[in-house]
């Protein structure tokens, strides 16, 4: 995982969920768990929840059978990078653990911290970015595969 994504709060399965999207969009025919898996070096059971969690959410079709495998569910210009954090994700950075240390419930500014008022800024920054971002404007940046 990119040293930008943890500075971002992301987790490892938002970082391969992102990732996987991108390997989706550009593959000619569906792909299967496991191809997605490979192709990004993360185990084939993990990538599978990953995709089921995308699926549930909508962003990606899941077909069975010898022709199956997943491609997107919707256009990728209607989704958005948080589409994608939310659906993979468990409370994602609203819930970070950097916000509620163990050490605060003593701390005598616990109900006025100044840290965790900046943090929250910041993550409603980071938000707001990510709704502006579509799956499609990050494909657009891509070099063509041969």
């Amino acid at each position: 995982m990119s040293r930008t994504s943890v500075a971002l709060g992301l987790g490892h399965g938002t970082n391969y969920a992102f990732h996987a999207l991108l390997e989706i969009a550009q593959a000619p025919q569906p792909l299967t768990a496991i191809e997605v898996a490979d192709a990004l070096g993360v185990p084939a059971p993990y990538m599978a929840k990953l995709l089921q969690r995308l699926a549930h959410a909508g962003l990606v079709k899941g077909r069975r059978g010898r022709k199956g495998g997943y491609s997107l569910g919707r256009d990728a210009h209607e989704m958005t990078l948080w589409d994608v954090a939310l659906a993979v994700s468990e409370g994602w950075m609203r819930n970070s653990p950097s916000l509620d240390l163990p050490s605060c419930a003593n701390c005598p500014l616990a109900n006025r911290c100044p840290l965790k008022s900046v943090m929250l800024g910041l993550q409603g920054q980071v938000e707001r970015a990510f709704k502006g971002i579509t799956v499609g404007a990050v494909l657009a940046q891509l070099t063509p595969r041969e």
